[in-house]
């Protein structure tokens, strides 16, 4: 299993305690959304948003050729608060149009030249906050490196994208796709490649585990994988329980209603798998074997996928991207025929062991 990597802790964010406007101000101030997300306050805070800035300075332009009247003539002869007035002539709210009409009118500008600017101003700020809002976090992947080279199996990638579809709705049990297939016919390839082109519908995580069904080491065992999955999970060693099924419990209970992708590789049998397939069904589990995993296919109603040989073509298509055009076509036959290097290669596909 690759070493698992360790999820950031996310703070609890609580929120600040929220103040009562004093009376006036909440009875005056009749601004748009706008006007609680761009207040400006001074003492080191930040400046004004130069759109509110400029549309202050107009707005105190406007009063001086008017004559400059006081705020509280202004306030009463439009029906607003002196605290708006005096907020929004120091660039620090954008009211809402109606309340800058009635400035604007009172004070003898062009009320439709205002108008533009207004506009102008709201979607300044808008522009601004859109561009502020954090970028989502991307999903966590443990996954091995992608194969630098991939060519074929159309038809199983499309198969396994119809299975995604089926996560969307979010109905029964966890989605699982079995991978079979001989040694070496590129199980994992076809696993790994795929979660890594849909990595983006899955942002609760995609996480790989190597079961050691078939090699030179003794196979997983499934307490040994439910620890490593809730160490990638973020679980603390320390908070890990000691207990097999409350070990699946707790990691079934982080996965429900996560949005998240399962490779479990090199299968032996059903009973390595089983207690690892999340109770979610937001989660898509993609199972590769030697074996066709009857046990899965029957009890958990994994989708089987069985691997063949590469076609000819796409034979001779990875080898050129490892050998090159001339020394891929080196040995061709007549009329374009498929080399007895790229017949070797096809074959020794289905039957050498995985590679280390």
């Amino acid at each position: 299993m690759s070493q698992p990597l360790s999820w950031p802790s996310v703070p609890l964010l609580c929120p600040a305690p929220q103040h009562r406007k004093p009376p006036e101000q909440a009875s005056n101030t009749r601004g748009t959304r706008d006007e609680d997300q761009h207040k400006m306050t001074d003492g080191g805070r930040p400046a004004p948003h130069p759109a509110l800035a400029d549309f202050a300075k107009g707005l105190q332009a406007l009063r001086q050729e008017a004559g400059d009247p006081t705020f509280q003539r202004l306030a009463n002869g439009t029906g607003t608060g002196r605290t708006t007035l005096s907020q929004a002539f120091n660039g620090r709210i954008l009211p809402s149009w109606g309340t800058v009409k009635a400035w604007v009118g009172w004070l003898g500008g062009d009320v439709d030249a205002w108008r533009g600017r207004w506009a102008a101003a709201k979607a300044a700020m808008r522009e601004t906050a859109r561009d502020s809002v954090p970028e989502p976090e991307p999903p966590a992947v443990h996954l091995p490196a992608a194969a630098g080279r991939f060519v074929g199996r159309h038809h199983e990638l499309a198969a396994l994208t119809v299975l995604l579809d089926q996560v969307s709705c979010g109905q029964g049990a966890a989605v699982v796709a079995l991978i079979g297939g001989s040694a070496g016919i590129g199980k994992t390839t076809l696993a790994v490649h795929w979660a890594r082109q849909h990595a983006d519908r899955f942002p609760g995580g995609l996480f790989y585990v190597d079961l050691r069904g078939f090699g030179p080491d003794a196979p997983m065992t499934a307490p040994e994988a439910i620890r490593g999955l809730l160490s990638c999970l973020g679980v603390p060693d320390r908070e890990i329980p000691s207990g097999f099924d409350a070990r699946v419990a707790r990691f079934r209970c982080l996965l429900e209603g996560r949005r998240s992708l399962l490779v479990l590789d090199n299968a032996r049998d059903t009973d390595q798998v089983r207690h690892l397939l999340p109770g979610s069904p937001t989660c898509m589990v993609l199972v590769t074997s030697r074996r066709e995993l009857g046990g899965l296919i029957a009890r958990h109603r994994a989708a089987y996928l069985r691997l063949d040989l590469l076609t000819a073509a796409e034979a001779h298509r990875l080898l050129v991207g490892f050998l090159g055009e001339g020394r891929a076509g080196a040995e061709a036959g007549p009329r374009g025929s498929c080399s007895r290097t790229v017949r070797g290669f096809r074959w020794r596909c289905a039957s050498s062991p995985p590679a280390p």
